[in-house]
């Protein structure tokens, strides 16, 4: 018996025991690498203080260890799969009966789709109750591209859990696919980085985008934003921050090359910390022109918001919630070098423009996405799966 449990029992006999508290058996990632879902889980778990409602037992999962990694098989992962099914099962077996599951599904594609599965399907039976936190983007889409017999153990996987949460309103749609009895929107937090951007127009401009080095995060478009405004007379350069596939930065240094850009592009690498920071502080405008499948709301979109620094992004999934198109960042089409060169160009020339996103920016920041307000919209989420209602 866990110490815990000894405390809630102080007697065997003759005295009244108190009320177990229910636990939240919370299975996910954690840094590193350094992601939205795997920042958010460890926010949770380094804030089990803020949930008195909940005893909080963790498993961690490692499938990846680089960002890169995500989809591809592997048979460390095979493996790991079977080590987190086992943990799992013991965890619920110390856990008690009134245990819930937490569980934060992968992207849509198809290795990460089946692996979830399993995982479900071996251990959801065992708990009270499931808790879906989607913090990736396009599962229930994905769901439609499956053969019939795989369907049926997706809905057995993932149908009627006790709670969805979605990031963004994009997401909401996610829950009522699965037919959960409840679902809650409570939007990421990230860290309070500022405001440390002036407003300030550097010579020559530096644009900066931050996360994962994939052509799906839009970073070829960007590239090829860079070369227009080069063309267009904007003396500007470029740093690309995150991790960049190895597959993927051949062909990516090539297309630099070959734009005559090589000394205008920075590979930074994964920044984290008073780094991170400083380099925020150094950039007069973010750019993230993402088309990514599993996007679901952008966190280095609000990490920039909490700069002060003007936002650039693409109207994809729900980043469109995040910036407030015009007042606290400006959305182009996914896809578009030329709209997104112009648009970057606008916030370079209009000082009234640039100065009004970083103050409205920074304001929806600090109104949605800040630490705190996730973890207390966390907490009446959480509850409504044992009280049926949010807290008071």
């Amino acid at each position: 018996m866990a110490d815990d449990d000894l405390k809630e029992h102080p007697t065997r006999a003759g005295a009244r025991s108190r009320p177990r508290t229910p636990v939240l058996v919370i299975v996910g990632p954690t840094p590193p690498p350094v992601g939205g879902q795997t920042v958010m889980v460890d926010l949770l778990l380094r804030n089990a203080a803020r949930f008195p409602e909940f005893r909080f037992r963790s498993v961690p999962t490692r499938f990846s260890r680089h960002l890169n990694q995500s989809g591809v098989f592997s048979l460390y992962k095979v493996w790991h799969l079977a080590e987190v099914i086992v943990r799992v099962t013991w965890t619920r077996i110390r856990s008690g009966r009134d245990a819930y599951l937490y569980f934060t599904p992968a992207g849509p594609t198809r290795m990460a789709m089946i692996r979830d599965l399993v995982l479900l399907l071996a251990v959801r039976w065992q708990f009270a109750g499931l808790v879906l936190h989607c913090h990736a983007a396009g599962m229930t889409t994905a769901y439609r591209r499956l053969p019939g017999p795989v369907r049926r153990l997706f809905t057995a996987a993932y149908g009627q859990p006790n709670l969805v949460i979605a990031v963004a309103p994009d997401g909401v749609a996610e829950g009522a696919a699965l037919d959960a009895h409840e679902t809650v929107m409570v939007p990421n937090g990230v860290e309070d980085l500022g405001p440390v951007g002036t407003g300030e127009v550097h010579a020559p401009v530096r644009l900066l985008f931050m996360g994962l080095v994939t052509p799906s995060k839009g970073v070829d478009v960007l590239v090829e934003a860079l070369g227009l405004l080069a063309e267009a007379g904007v003396d500007a350069t470029l740093t690309l921050a995150g991790e960049v596939p190895a597959r993927y930065r051949p062909g990516l240094t090539d297309s630099i090359r070959r734009a005559g850009l090589e000394a205008r592009v920075t590979f930074a690498g994964v920044v984290v910390g008073e780094d991170r920071r400083a380099l925020f502080a150094a950039t007069d405008v973010f750019c993230f022109p993402s088309f990514f499948e599993s996007e679901s709301f952008g966190m280095v979109v609000a990490e920039a918001m909490s700069a002060g620094v003007p936002v650039v992004t693409t109207a994809w999934r729900g980043i469109p919630y995040v910036v407030d198109h015009g007042r606290a960042g400006m959305l182009v089409p996914p896809r578009d070098p030329e709209a997104l060169a112009d648009s970057v160009g606008r916030v370079l020339s209009d000082d009234a423009l640039r100065k009004g996103l970083i103050e409205r920016g920074r304001e929806r920041y600090e109104q949605l996405f800040t630490t705190e307000a996730h973890l207390t919209g966390m907490r009446r989420a959480l509850c409504t799966i044992t009280e049926g209602k949010p807290f008071p």
